[in-house]
């Protein structure tokens, strides 16, 4: 197997967040730079790191985050790969897309940019354990999985939108532990959600 170029390896990893192994573990950095000898990755936690060729070349790994839905700077965020337009063979800014669920609704929403803590949380996604537990806890919006989340209605605080990705499509009714659904389409995608993950909930018929 022919190893690539030097050149196409910066072209394909500069800029880029990936794993480094070192010390027995795997660390999440950003391939800054090199001098053809040393190797600069940047890690919170340790900084700057040095390594050879050899290191560079053969102790990373290459992952890119699912697509889906994420809880990111307070809301929720639909992550996604955009296609290959250039070399970039890792996460980086030019081939990451992050939309704000709100952003359907036409609401002022804040945009993010790739940086080491929002890759964090793309690999290292936190959901709350249930339905239930995503309402008591709800402040404006919550991913309960990468495909479902829940938000206040920015027309009305009292109801509570539910979300298939970016698309609000019935509300919540937590009292009856209940969703009813207005965009009948996704309609299977619920049922199986509710048999998998929230079989203590239902679907409200008559909404």
């Amino acid at each position: 197997m022919i190893q690539e170029t030097l050149e196409d390896f910066r072209k394909r990893y500069k800029g880029t967040y990936l794993f480094l192994s070192f010390n027995g573990k795997e660390h999440l950095v950003r391939y800054d730079s090199d001098n053809e000898e040393e190797f600069c990755f940047y890690s919170p936690q340790y900084g700057d790191i040095l390594v050879d060729e050899d290191t560079a070349r053969n102790n990373i790994e290459i992952v890119f985050p699912p697509t889906g839905l994420y809880n990111l700077l307070g809301s929720v965020y639909e992550f996604n790969r955009l296609p290959a337009r250039q070399w970039k063979r890792a996460p980086c800014k030019d081939n990451t897309q992050f939309k704000p669920i709100f952003e359907q609704l036409n609401c002022s929403v804040d945009q993010i940019s790739l940086h080491h803590t929002i890759v964090e949380k793309l690999f290292f996604p936190v959901y709350p354990s249930s339905l239930e537990q995503a309402v008591k806890e709800l402040k404006l919006a919550t991913a309960i999985s990468k495909k479902f989340a829940i938000s206040y209605s920015p027309e009305d605080n009292s109801s509570i939108l539910f979300w298939y990705k970016s698309q609000p499509i019935g509300y919540v009714y937590p009292d009856t532990k209940t969703i009813s659904i207005k965009y009948k389409p996704l309609l299977q995608e619920v049922v199986d959600f509710l048999k998998k993950k929230e079989y203590t909930w239902s679907l409200n018929q008559s909404n």
